[in-house]
């Protein structure tokens, strides 16, 4: 559902991993849960995203049933049915644990990441929650040429 400031609030369940993890890196608050009570303890707050049609039909609500197409296919349909595709702000959440990151100084994570990628970026973000450091290295621009050649977006 729509959360506060008009940002939707997203979840995963096991069937959609994956997904997950994607619409995390592409900045939407996104919850991936396993278990079925948080499904249901979470179903007023966020829109569901599965590919279990017992558990759609189980359970009442903001449900979309992933069909059975390929992941990038399955990405653009998400993107397109939720209208989300001007919403995106890509590695503005943690993709491990959700949270928004922050930018940190240089100085301050000296140590804590590769000496080269310390040598050679300015700018990095740091999850407040799980401490996952973020740079805009090279798999920051693979990510773009995805969505861009995969997806169909020009972000």
């Amino acid at each position: 559902m729509w959360g506060d400031k008009g940002k939707i609030k997203l979840m995963v369940d096991g069937t959609c991993v994956r997904h997950g993890r994607w619409l995390r890196l592409l900045g939407f608050d996104t919850e991936i849960f396993i278990d079925p009570e948080d499904l249901k303890n979470n179903l007023n707050e966020r829109v569901l995203i599965t590919r279990n049609k017992k558990l759609k039909e189980a359970l009442k609500g903001g449900i979309i049933l992933l069909p059975e197409i390929p992941f990038w296919k399955s990405m653009n349909f998400i993107l397109k049915k939720l209208n989300l595709e001007k919403f995106i702000k890509p590695f503005t959440r943690c993709s491990k644990c959700n949270r928004e990151v922050v930018e940190i100084e240089k100085e301050r994570i000296k140590g804590k990441v590769p000496h080269h990628v310390y040598e050679i970026q300015d700018s990095f973000h740091i999850c407040p929650d799980c401490g996952q450091i973020y740079w805009g290295g090279s798999h920051y621009q693979n990510f773009l040429k995805d969505i861009k050649s995969k997806i169909g977006l020009n972000i």
